[in-house]
């Protein structure tokens, strides 16, 4: 990755020529460390994000000027961050304090294995403008993408989080671009939305996401939580919450966990077969069903709908082998199936235990014909 130098022969902009910023030109001033790449005089794009950012009483000095470690507050890549500013410390520490997430993309897309760039290379990165700064990482050279860079928090800034934010800035193709420059901030929680289906995203659970600590995710979790609840208890079909705030979600998701709790004081359907016990015993009330869950690491209480309108039924395997048996059948009346055979921990179910529960399963079955075992699931 080379950068050509301004065709002034240094950094700097055209404008202004090659200088070492000080803090006291309007550049440094309005836009540390990030010379604008042209427009009009008055024009600066990300220059009401830097005020914001730099704060305080001398808005002029970085951070490091004013007695606080401009590094601390990034949860990873300190380390590199230290080398690339290193090289030029002004513009460095500026970059850092001003749009930390761009600091980070920067310092991941060099090449893992191979000797650090030398402090001759950073500094000539350092000494571009933000557009051509983008323009090198593949990023839209827009202040757009400037804008929402910024945006992020330094402590929201894990190094997963800023890869994820800087992929969906290069695809182009997420719907929410154009609403992610008007959130008060972009958070952990914020680009975490940017994966979920954008169908069940709404604007206001964006903005919502922007109040989010960053060792939280809370609208994504409750989102998934509803929408996992919501598959359980009425299956698939239009997501019904479109539209809908982070309260009002929430109270979404208490309604159908009460429903879940109702669910689960309610007596299991007689099994449709006889276990062998203690080897194979079926799995009849919710404790059980918790105990099941406990032991073979798999949530099984998604199950409980299905259980108790008699669409599935499970059964414990204890010998050779520790196993789930799942049935299933399509409405009761239907033929039962062996729709799955789930070991524990997610481990490959040995030949024996599977031939065992085939022949259980066909014995049990041998005086209905419409039921049929599945040994793939």
């Amino acid at each position: 990755m080379k950068i050509e130098p301004e065709p002034n022969g240094r950094g700097g902009s055209a404008q202004t020529g090659p200088h070492e910023p000080d803090g006291n030109s309007p550049d440094d001033l309005h836009q540390p460390g990030l010379p604008p790449s042209g427009g009009s005089k008055g024009h600066r794009p990300g220059h009401e994000i830097a005020q914001r950012k730099t704060g305080g009483a001398n808005p002029r000095l970085p951070l490091a000027a004013r007695g606080a470690d401009p590094f601390q507050a990034v949860p990873g890549c300190q380390s590199a961050l230290r080398d690339l500013c290193a090289a030029h410390p002004a513009r460095g520490v500026a970059l850092v304090e001003t749009c930390p997430a761009l600091a980070i993309l920067l310092v991941q897309s060099w090449p893992i294995g191979r000797p650090a760039p030398s402090r001759a290379f950073c500094r000539t990165i350092l000494e571009q403008p933000w557009r051509k700064i983008l323009s090198v990482l593949g990023l839209p050279a827009r202040p757009r993408t400037f804008k929402i860079l910024c945006k992020v928090p330094a402590e929201h800034c894990h190094t997963p989080t800023v890869k994820k934010l800087g992929h969906v800035l290069r695809g182009g193709r997420c719907p929410w671009l154009h609403v992610l420059p008007h959130l008060r901030r972009i958070t952990r929680d914020t680009v975490a939305l940017l994966d979920v289906d954008p169908r069940i995203v709404s604007p206001k659970l964006l903005l919502a996401s922007g109040e989010s600590d960053h060792d939280d995710l809370a609208v994504t979790w409750t989102l998934g939580t509803v929408r996992s609840l919501r598959a359980e208890h009425e299956g698939t079909g239009a997501w019904p919450y479109a539209g809908v705030g982070y309260e009002e979600l929430k109270r979404v998701e208490g309604k159908l966990q009460d429903r879940l709790f109702r669910q689960s004081l309610a007596p299991f359907p007689a099994p449709p077969f006889a276990g062998v016990p203690p080897a194979l015993e079926p799995v009849h009330d919710y404790d059980r069903l918790l105990l099941e869950t406990g032991e073979m690491n798999y949530y099984f209480p998604a199950c409980l709908g299905e259980i108790i309108a008699a669409r599935m039924y499970l059964y414990a395997v204890r010998s050779p082998e520790r196993a789930t048996i799942v049935l299933r059948r399509g409405a009761p009346g239907d033929a039962w199936a062996v729709h799955a055979l789930c070991a524990a921990g997610n481990k490959k179910i040995s030949e024996k235990t599977r031939a065992l529960v085939l022949r259980w399963f066909s014995s049990v079955t041998s005086t209905s014909s419409r039921s049929t075992p599945n040994p793939n699931g």
